[in-house]
């Protein structure tokens, strides 16, 4: 799995297969086909293989630090607002 996160606090905002091509660039993500502006290489990292991806995964939901994940406390499902 690849998981991109915000350089500011490591929340993980997107989560791809290994097999979907991932790029972080000066202006922009580059999802597959897909062009993500608002996040690029200034506020973004990118990190590959990543292991024990919790299960019920969600954007913003768990911060990574490249090595460990952690839930965040202020999370709230956006299915419950």
């Amino acid at each position: 799995m690849k998981t991109v996160t915000l350089k500011q606090d490591n929340r993980s905002i997107i989560l791809e297969e290994d097999s979907v091509t991932v790029t972080v660039k000066s202006d922009h993500v580059a999802r597959g086909d897909e062009r993500i502006y608002g996040i690029h290489s200034g506020n973004v990292k990118l990190h590959s293989k990543v292991k024990n991806v919790p299960n019920d995964w969600a954007p913003s939901k768990y911060f990574y630090d490249g090595s460990n994940w952690t839930q965040n406390p202020d999370w709230v499902d956006p299915s419950e607002v």
